[in-house]
Formats: C-alpha cells, structure tokens, sequence
C-alpha cells in the first residue's frame, strides 16, 4: 500500500523553491539518496540519486528511536504499564548488585526524553560488550535528579525496547506489526537484535523511503491512518511537543537546530511548530503543520544542520496555502 500520488502543481508548490533548494544542497556537497515531499497525504515530489533506489531498506539511526516511542505509546494505550513506572520495576536478574537511589527514581518518562540524569552513554553498541545491556545501562549513576537534565542517549532508547519485550514477550518490532506496520501497509523492513535478543530501539531500524513518510503523515494526522485513530492523539501531541530543553545538549557540532526542545524522541525545529525524527547521516522527517508538509530524506552527510537549514530557507516557503481537501491525485 503506497501513499497516493499527485503533482506539484496540484499541491500547490513551487517548483523553483525545490530546485532552489537542490542546488542549495549541491553546493555543499550534501549527497542525497531520496527525497519525497508530501502535502496533505499525498506524494507530489520524489527523487532518488544513483545507485540508490525507493525501493532499498535504507538505516534509520537514531531515526528508529520515533518508532519505538510509537511502540510504547501503544503499550501504554493498551494499560500494559505508564510513563511514570520506574525503569528498575520491569527487570530482576538485569538488576546490577547496587542500585542508587536516583537510579531507583528513574521513570519511563525519564527514557523518552533523553533525561535520565545520567551523562554518559555505556559503550554496548558497538557489540564489544559481552555482558547484559540494561544491566550495564543501570550501573551509570545519574549526576543529575531523573527529569531535570538532557542527556542524548541512544541506549535509553534500548531500554524501553527492552521493558515492552518484559512486558509482552514479543520483540518491539513484531509487537509494531498489527498496530502500526501493517494497517499503514508498511511489509519491507528489518530491525537489528541486541544480544539478548531484543529489538535495538535507538537504531538499526532499516526500511524505505516510503515508509519514512508514511511516519510523518501518521504524526501530523496525530495517530490517525485512513480515517481510523490508531494511537491516542494525545500520545502523539506529547511526542511531538516540546517536553525537556535540549539546549546545550551537544548532540551534533554542525549547527543549532538540536537546541529548540525535545519530546519523546522527536527533535523540535527551529521554524515555530515543526518538529522532527532524525538519524547520523541525514535520515529525516520533517513534519511541518502549518504548511500541511511532510519532508523525508536519506541522505549521506555529515553536514544535518546545513541540510535542514536550506530547507528552512527554500522548502517550506515554496509552499503556497492549500486546502487539504482540493489536492487531488
């Protein structure tokens, strides 16, 4: 199942603000993969670069962490636990022998917006480590109060990947696969396992082009999918809401655009109102409400910042107001 298609000029955008900002890109040596625009719920602009194709499975990086808040969203949809249960409550043998008592405070809530305290990541990874993940994980004594302090972490993302597996037995991706993969129609994808055998969370999530805008549509239309609310709208505003400042956060060293605000696993943008997943490398989707846009990116390049700021400058300002309901394909 593909999103529908239309034309630019059925979506009303300019087509010199796109070419604006390829040449933009071009200039500095920015290499795209794919880029697919989609106004409404509707494709009216797709690309791919040689020798990559929108059919190939494509890394996500940290893109993948906004699927796994997708995941606990549905969790706590279904009552199987709440953000505000504490991490040590879902685990006994992965226990490290001390617990501190700010480990003990640490609540869900604290894994989704990247502010457990803690300031250093445990090197687990890169699959050098031998032992159990979480346990590893729990053996960083927060410096700060759990909720007061940002701290991008990627194998707090694995934590929550490893509490839903607890609490339903079933890995985060096969548990995603009624809720949200197969009503959005989304078949092609593979997710990287921990040792333990668990979904990896905070990476390793491969799928296409496609499926990247299909999660910004799902966003901006606030859980819904087809006419039908799959996930509570209010889960969505929260992921997609400025809940921790994320300033200072030295998460990338080429620009800003990191230091507006994160929510659960979605950045904040630097145009009022929208917001973002991303990944290393240029894996984007930018969803803009008020311009009714989605931008997904595959992308190879160290320069995020300059990628997202030449959208800011020509993407969304080529798009000229339009009702949702007269774009047709």
């Amino acid at each position: 199942m593909k999103l529908e298609r239309t034309s630019l000029e059925k979506a009303n955008i300019k087509k010199e603000g796109i070419d604006q900002f390829l040449k933009a890109i071009e200039k500095r040596g920015i290499e795209l993969h794919d880029l697919l625009l989609v106004r409404g719920d509707k494709v009216c602009y797709e690309a791919s670069w040689f020798p990559y194709k929108k059919e190939d499975l494509h890394m996500l990086y940290s893109l993948s962490k906004a699927f796994t808040a997708i995941g606990i969203g549905f969790a706590v949809q279904e009552g199987l636990f709440s953000t505000e249960d504490t991490v040590c409550s879902f685990f006994d043998v992965e226990l490290p022998e001390h617990l501190s008592e700010k480990i003990k405070r640490m609540k869900i809530e604290h894994l989704l917006t990247m502010s457990t305290g803690q300031e250093m990541e445990p090197p687990i990874l890169n699959f050098e480590f031998e032992g159990n993940w979480v346990q590893k994980f729990l053996e960083i004594e927060p410096t700060y109060e759990p909720g007061t302090h940002f701290f991008y972490d990627t194998t707090a993302t694995y934590v929550l990947s490893a509490i839903l597996t607890k609490v339903t037995g079933e890995k985060l991706v096969d548990y995603l696969k009624p809720r949200f993969l197969e009503p959005l129609g989304i078949t092609e994808y593979a997710w990287d396992e921990s040792p333990q055998g668990n979904s990896l969370g905070g990476i390793g999530f491969n799928v296409t082009i496609e499926t990247i805008a299909k999660l910004g549509v799902f966003l901006k239309q606030q859980g819904a999918w087809q006419g039908k609310q799959l996930l509570n709208a209010v889960w969505v505003k929260k992921m997609t809401s400025k809940r921790i400042n994320s300033a200072g956060g030295d998460v990338y060293d080429d620009g800003d655009n990191w230091g507006y605000g994160y929510g659960y696993q979605i950045w904040q943008c630097i145009p009022e109102g929208v917001y973002r997943g991303d990944g290393a490398y240029g894996q984007l989707v930018i969803v803009a409400p008020k311009e009714n846009l989605v931008i997904a990116t595959l992308t190879g390049t160290d320069d995020m910042g300059g990628l997202m700021d030449e959208m800011w400058k020509y993407l969304l300002p080529a798009c000229l107001p339009v009702d949702n309901a007269k774009i047709t394909s």
